[in-house]
């Protein structure tokens, strides 16, 4: 059984760099949905200040389960990231979002947006990148309503890892676009998750079935600089990985030992992952406020 069967964490699948040439069609695809208005029907922000972190912020990929998002003791920084498709360990600043006040990453709110049943209906009509899409702007129309929020995109040259292919090649077995996988994983309530869904199962390994390696990339262990997929490889396939723990290399330190997951890559998939600096999409924050009231 998948924990999470198609429905990956948001930030990791955009790199803005690698994900820009598709963004125009999952656009276009959600327009396409028709005449509904993709916003939140409703929206309650609070200051915690109950200290350490109670919950963490649903994914905006998963927010339609919930019927919204539901975040408890998140940071204006961890919404931010989930709203423009960032992610990474927690206690790490991977330099993709710049511009923030200090108060962005100390300040604590529960967050409860909900959505109506039209519009719910109307984003699960979608496929999964332009869903993805529509949730993430829906997140960030909120910012720039409830927080004033301003942005705009750059780029910089900053430290990642680059997965690409090992020695021998990939270790991937191509999927067949009419396999059903109906003896595949399944879905919380025992159903098939059928093709084009990735999950973890509840013993840490990684199942994919009918996907491209963009959703390896959003399920590897979060690290402290942003992966970029050089592979080359453009089809879907069926695999399985699992991954080992990835732990830091000190605790003073913000770097984390890559050695044993490039290990498992290379033995597992045919691939590998390698410490580098590349050219990423940066979000610069121009102008922000703290939110005032509900």
């Amino acid at each position: 059984m998948l924990i999470a069967s198609g429905l990956l964490a948001l930030a990791a699948l955009i790199v803005f760099g690698a994900a820009s040439a598709t963004h125009g069609r999952a656009r276009s695809q959600a327009q396409d949905a028709g005449m509904i208005k993709f916003e939140f029907e409703s929206v309650s922000i609070k200051a915690n200040q109950s200290g350490p972190a109670l919950g963490t912020l649903s994914p905006v990929r998963t927010m339609m389960l919930n019927g919204g998002i539901l975040a408890t003791n998140v940071t204006l920084m961890d919404l931010i990231r989930a709203a423009y498709g960032i992610e990474v360990a927690p206690g790490v600043d991977d330099g993709r979002v710049v511009g923030a006040p200090s108060w962005a990453t100390s300040e604590k709110y529960d967050v409860d947006a909900k959505i109506d049943r039209p519009v719910a209906d109307a984003l699960w009509k979608l496929k999964q990148e332009p869903r993805t899409l529509q949730s993430q702007q829906m997140l960030q129309a909120l910012l720039a309503e409830r927080f004033k929020l301003t942005v705009h995109r750059d780029s910089k040259e900053l430290p990642v890892y680059v997965l690409s292919l090992a020695k021998n090649g990939p270790k991937l077995r191509a999927a067949n676009p009419a396999d059903t996988y109906k003896k595949g994983a399944t879905l919380p309530t025992g159903m098939p998750s059928g093709p084009g869904t990735a999950g973890k199962e509840a013993n840490g390994r990684l199942v994919f079935q009918g996907t491209a390696i963009s959703e390896l990339v959003a399920l590897l262990p979060q690290l402290d600089r942003t992966i970029v997929d050089k592979t080359g490889l453009t089809g879907i396939y069926d695999f399985t990985f699992m991954p080992p723990p990835v732990q830091k290399q000190s605790q003073a330190s913000a770097d984390f030992n890559i050695g044993p997951l490039s290990e498992a890559l290379q033995n597992q998939l045919g691939l590998k992952l390698e410490a580098m600096k590349s050219p990423l999409g940066i979000i610069v924050i121009d102008h922000v406020e703290r939110p005032a009231g509900n």
